[in-house]
């Protein structure tokens, strides 16, 4: 089994430069490691270039993208990466040194495993948040935000969706994961800008639809990205081939 680890970057050399320390540190390295950059993001293709120098136990593959957006580098990213599985992170974490071969494990021992995911640590003004929530990222109808998604914990569980919603039956397909986090990189900005907590908890959601409209429109080069805007507070199900 191939795996491939994605990890988009923009302007964050320091982030990265970690981020692949850990990766190199892993116990079951991966085959790959691609690096989504974008050709103008000068600073990351200096560290790119130290990094291809190092001592690495992957092969290091930079894809350029000439899109904005984590959404397009993601999508740039799952276009180059050969392998079987393709694992992705943030440039700014710093995967523990299990990480690889635990998710090698989860899919040797389960046939029918489409995705998966896990609990990140989130270090934030000084601090680990270590709570645990097991209700977070439902959507209220006035646009607030229940529970901190990096908090989730607890076993699988059924979708719990509005009552009213629309629900699109798509069978024999397989839905993406990196597409599955567009909802909220669309709707937020990097964390270096703007801690998460704000975004989420004091900007206004008319001002958070303006921006993902305008992104959405950058990204996918669409003309009338209008139908997006109702997809903002969906839930997603656990995926399965």
């Amino acid at each position: 089994m191939k795996i491939s680890v994605l990890v988009p970057t923009y302007r964050r050399p320091a982030d990265l430069k970690r981020c692949l320390a850990a990766l190199r540190a892993q116990t079951l390295p991966p085959d790959e490691v691609l690096v989504v950059a974008r050709p103008e993001d000068e600073a990351t293709q200096r560290r790119l270039a130290v990094e291809a120098n190092g001592h690495n136990r992957f092969a290091l593959r930079v894809v350029e993208t000439g899109a904005g957006g984590q959404v397009a580098a993601l999508n740039r990213g799952l276009e180059a990466a050969s392998g079987d599985i393709v694992a992705i992170t943030d440039d700014d974490a710093a995967p523990r040194v299990d990480w690889v071969a635990r998710i090698a494990a989860a899919f040797e021992g389960d046939a029918k495993l489409g995705a998966l995911g896990g609990r990140d640590w989130v270090h934030e003004k000084g601090r680990v948040l270590d709570a645990s929530r097991e209700v977070v990222g439902r959507i209220a109808r006035s646009g607030k935000i229940i529970g901190n998604h990096h908090l989730g914990v607890g076993p699988a569980r059924e979708v719990k969706a509005p009552a009213d919603a629309k629900i699109v039956d798509l069978p024999g397909m397989t839905l993406m994961p990196g597409l599955i986090d567009a909802h909220s990189h669309i709707l937020l900005h990097p964390y270096s800008e703007t801690v998460w907590n704000d975004q989420v908890a004091r900007e206004a959601l008319s001002l958070r639809v303006a921006r993902a409209t305008n992104h959405l429109r950058s990204t996918v080069g669409a003309t009338d990205v209008s139908g997006f805007t109702a997809t903002f507070g969906s839930v997603v199900a656990p995926v399965t081939r």
